[in-house]
Formats: C-alpha cells, sequence, structure tokens
C-alpha cells in the first residue's frame, strides 16, 4: 500500500494536461484517506468473495499508520455582530439592505436578487425566495430545493425600519 501511496501518477484524461505529472497520494490528505479505505475494503472483498489468500488483508495498525491523520481544518472568518453593524452603517443604504437580509435570515448574497414580497397563509407579510442553491440527487439528476419562506413579521412589529420600508416596497437593493 506503501508503495501505491508515493508512485508518482500522470494525468490520463485527454487533452492538454494528459502526462503532465499529479500529485501523489500520500501528499493529499483527504483523497489518501478516500484511497486507503477503498483499498483496503477491496481486499477485503477479494478475500471474502474471491478465496484471494488471508496475506492480502491489511492488520487494522498498518492501515491506521498508512493512512496518516486527517488533514487539519482551515479556520474561517466570521463577522461578530458589532463588527456587522458597523459594515452596515459603512455601505450606502442599499448595499446595507443586502447585508442585514443575509445576516438576519441567512440568504446567500447572490440569493437577495430572488428575493420576492409575498403574504403567507395567514395573510402577513412575508420574504421569499424564489430560486436557491441546486443540488445533485444520488441518481445524478439536478434538482432545485423548494423556496424558502422566511419568517413573517408583522410589519408593526418589525425589529427595524428596512422591514417596515420592505413590505411597503419603498426598500432599496442594488
Amino acid at each position: 500500500m506503501q508503495k501505491v501511496l508515493t508512485h508518482q501518477r500522470v494525468s490520463q484524461k485527454p487533452g492538454i494536461k494528459q502526462g503532465e505529472a499529479l500529485t501523489p497520494w500520500i501528499e493529499m490528505p483527504k483523497s489518501r484517506l478516500e484511497y486507503c479505505l477503498a483499498l483496503k475494503k477491496f481486499q477485503e472483498y477479494a478475500v471474502a468473495e474471491h478465496r484471494q489468500p488471508q496475506s492480502f488483508l491489511v492488520p487494522d495498525k498498518d492501515y491506521l499508520r498508512i493512512r496518516g491523520a486527517d488533514a487539519k481544518s482551515r479556520k474561517k472568518a466570521v463577522l461578530a455582530d458589532g463588527e456587522v453593524l458597523e459594515l452596515i452603517r459603512l455601505l450606502p443604504e442599499n448595499w446595507g439592505n443586502v447585508i442585514k437580509i443575509c445576516r438576519v435570515f441567512g440568504v446567500r448574497s447572490w440569493e437577495v436578487a430572488f428575493n420576492t414580497r409575498a403574504h403567507n397563509d395567514d395573510g402577513d407579510p412575508e420574504l421569499r425566495v424564489t430560486k436557491g442553491k441546486t443540488c445533485n440527487t444520488r441518481a445524478g439528476s439536478r434538482r432545485r430545493p423548494m423556496p424558502a419562506g422566511w419568517r413573517s413579521w408583522p410589519s408593526t412589529a418589525a425589529p427595524w425600519a428596512w422591514w417596515r420600508a420592505w413590505i411597503s416596497s419603498s426598500c432599496h437593493r442594488p
């Protein structure tokens, strides 16, 4: 297994990158984990189903040594509430409204363009995303999740003036 992990690979895909050297498995932590597990399962299958010798099996201790450690997770930058409020204060009003919507409702920045005003079953005004992220199913077909309806707040109890402005159609967006 160690020999396969350190073997110098080349791209087999047709095109301009064909024959170009690829990074060995040993230097790619996530791919190495997947590769080691697949190879271990393949060897177990060969022994169980095709009567190969037991010596093909990799002991757990050796498997863990060869597999190595997981990749270190990267730190993600997140703004504190005070920093977001300062950002909103520094931006023009229309961009401030976009940041407020993204922060309060968890909407992606590009989804703000697909916000609509709607009324829920009780007749209360609400914001709704009409187009969201697409995802692939196990069968391989692309589908769009159901449009997300957002929390309804009566316009009189709205926490910000921009919410009342949005309901009354006077809120500005870029």
